[in-house]
């Protein structure tokens, strides 16, 4: 009956990885509350000699205390997002398997690979100072402002070509944009971080301003800095103060399962020294903070490009760097004995010291987007073919050189049988087989610059017209072939109402972080481009409007539990009279998916229950 709320949880992206520990390399402990241990010890004086003296509160602070919602976050926190994209300290190489090499390439100098997952289109960054010296100490104030400007000036054009790296690295429904500043402002929890903070407190933090700020309309989008205060020695950071300097990271990004908001682990720096950056590109004062944008330009382009790890873009291969988009490159390859590009870069606010960035167009790490990145091609998006059809596609490219180059065309992953006009980039073919196929295709011009695509497709028997879902007014009585949570299942009452008939199913929302689901696995043939998943629903609520307390997303699963696709949130806003609602999922001919329901509520005393009545999946 549980079995697709398991896999869900264990879904690539790691919005429900189960983890009853996290163990890193050289440093991170298992990830859990602090032990009496770590209790019992207090910050090293030293830690904190880079605060300075008081000093008033600048304006665009704004002051908060997350303490209570941190508390009742962190007394449920069971399943923590996956760590990736580690910044390691200067001088730091962890043990790793032996380095994959191909005749292409050696890593960590490969490509990058797209694994399903989603990417951030359109990013908001809060910087979330945590800890009361923030405000009133010079030197956190100062790191502060330093902080604030480069985020603020992520994403500006046309100064900001660093960032526009992440915009050839694609998912399903689109790419990164960047048109003006991504920073939606400072925030300060004047409450005092614990010593040797861990990813589970560290999350916990991330949840309450996610629950506080409301960042629930597109959270794959957010991006929370999570900057905690001189002396706190977050659990595995490298300071030489810090837990005998056995640490070994800078930091890290991660993502927090139950708001679905991203957020980076970001210690304070400058109680690493030049372990963590100081230095590293400007000398004296005008590098005193250079870590601070280095690791945080890291961190912030890894979050775009994979956001739930490992489910964007990432090497699995490479064993070197970590494989994210920062990583390959991370501190100039000093770590494995490369010799990346690192300096300043100028934003919109300033100039800051930045790493390089992995341009799988470019094959190599850079400073902006340049000539490499200036091939345009279209996604024609998911591809389904009959096998034994003749099949065509013509893929559309374009170059901003001048005069106009001439274009080339390669494709890999294309079901056997079909094949690709390096001239013209028409894909051609009759396939011969059954199969569900990534298939990317690489665009050349003759200055040298490329751009590439992925999309799927899939290959299998005609379409025979159907209505797939078993049980779809759930008339038996049961729930089978349905699987759910314990009371889904509901007998019609005026109270709660079929649309038609004696039964329902009602996913009811009334306490805090409680979930319920109901899924059902189908197949639909290669053949059906006319699928149209359907269902009436109504939502009766006690909750009041002005906030979103209970949600219900409608999603698409592979049998394994990764998202494929969120095709609507529904919230208590919504509440009223049975309304019908149907989508297109002819994208997912030749697959076998599962249709899913997932509800999550966030206020108790109050109850939200979705109605959900008539379903069917529809297949022509």
């Amino acid at each position: 009956m549980r079995l697709h709320a398991h896999r869900r949880k264990m879904a690539a992206r790691a919005i429900f990885t189960a983890m009853a520990t996290l163990v890193m390399a050289g440093g991170i402990q298992a990830a859990v509350a602090a032990t009496p241990a770590f209790a019992a010890r207090t910050a090293p004086a030293a830690a904190t000699s880079h605060a300075g003296h008081t000093a008033a509160t600048p304006g665009w602070m704004h002051l908060t205390n997350l303490h209570g919602g941190y508390e009742h976050a962190l007394a449920h926190v069971k399943h923590l997002g996956k760590i990736a994209g580690i910044t390691y300290r200067i001088g730091y190489r962890p043990k790793a398997a032996a380095a994959k090499a191909t005749a292409a390439c050696a890593e960590p100098n490969c490509k990058l690979a797209y694994n399903g997952g989603p990417v951030e289109h359109t990013v908001h960054i809060y910087l979330l100072l945590w800890g009361p010296a923030w405000a009133h100490r010079t030197g956190e104030i100062r790191t502060a402002a330093y902080m604030k400007s480069f985020y603020q000036g992520l994403g500006v054009q046309p100064k900001d070509t660093w960032s526009l790296t992440t915009s050839q690295y694609t998912d399903s429904t689109g790419f990164p944009t960047f048109s003006g500043s991504q920073y939606e402002g400072t925030f300060t929890d004047t409450s005092t971080p614990p010593f040797g903070t861990t990813q589970t407190q560290l999350q916990a933090e991330a949840d309450a301003f996610a629950t506080a700020h409301n960042l629930t309309a597109n959270p794959q989008d957010d991006q929370v800095i999570i900057a905690t205060q001189s002396g706190t020695c977050p659990q595995g950071f490298y300071a030489p103060n810090c837990f005998g300097g056995t640490g070994s990271y800078c930091a890290y990004h991660s993502n927090d399962p139950y708001s679905d908001v991203t957020y980076t682990n970001m210690p304070y720096l400058l109680d690493a020294g030049t372990g963590c950056g100081e230095n590293f590109v400007n000398s004296g004062s005008a590098g005193y903070r250079d870590g601070f944008s280095i690791v945080g330009g890291h961190e912030y382009a890894e979050t775009i490009t994979d956001p739930y790890p490992d489910s964007g873009w990432f090497d699995p291969n490479d064993f070197v760097s970590g494989g994210e988009i920062g990583d390959k490159c991370a501190w100039g390859g000093k770590l494995w004995g490369s010799s990346d590009p690192a300096g300043d870069v100028r934003l919109s606010t300033g100039t800051f010291a930045m790493q390089s960035l992995w341009s799988n167009a470019a094959n190599r790490c850079v400073m902006a987007a340049t000539r490499e990145d200036k091939v345009s091609v279209t996604n024609p998006g998911g591809q389904s073919t009959i096998t034994g059809s003749a099949a065509s596609l013509q893929i559309m490219a374009s170059s901003s050189a001048s005069p106009r180059p001439e274009l080339s065309y390669a494709a890999s992953g294309l079901p056997a049988g079909l094949s690709i006009d390096s001239q013209t980039g028409l894909i051609t073919g009759t396939p011969t087989g059954d199969a569900n196929n990534t298939v990317t295709v690489r665009v050349f011009d003759t200055t040298g610059a490329s751009g590439s695509v992925s999309f799927n497709w899939t290959t299998g028997p005609a379409c025979q017209p159907a209505q797939l879902l078993g049980n779809p007014g759930f008339e038996s009585g049961r729930l089978y072939p349905w699987h759910a949570t314990r009371g889904v299942l509901t007998r019609s009452s005026r109270q709660y109402p079929a649309r038609s008939g004696k039964w329902l199913a009602m996913l009811q929302e009334s306490i805090p972080r409680h979930t319920n689901y109901l899924s059902q696995e189908v197949t639909i043939a290669a053949g059906c481009a006319n699928a149209r998943l359907s269902f009436w629903l109504r939502v009766i609520t006690n909750a009041p409007r002005r906030r979103i307390w209970a949600r219900l997303r409608v999603e698409i699963l592979s049998p394994r539990g990764r998202v494929l696709a969120l095709l609507r949130t529904f919230t208590n806003r919504n509440a009223g009279h049975y309304q019908y609602y149907y989508f297109n999922t002819g994208s997912y001919a030749g697959r076998r998916i599962v249709v899913e329901f997932f509800g999550l509520d966030n206020l108790r005393y109050r109850t939200t229950s979705f109605l959900i009545d008539n379903t069917a999946l529809v297949v022509s």
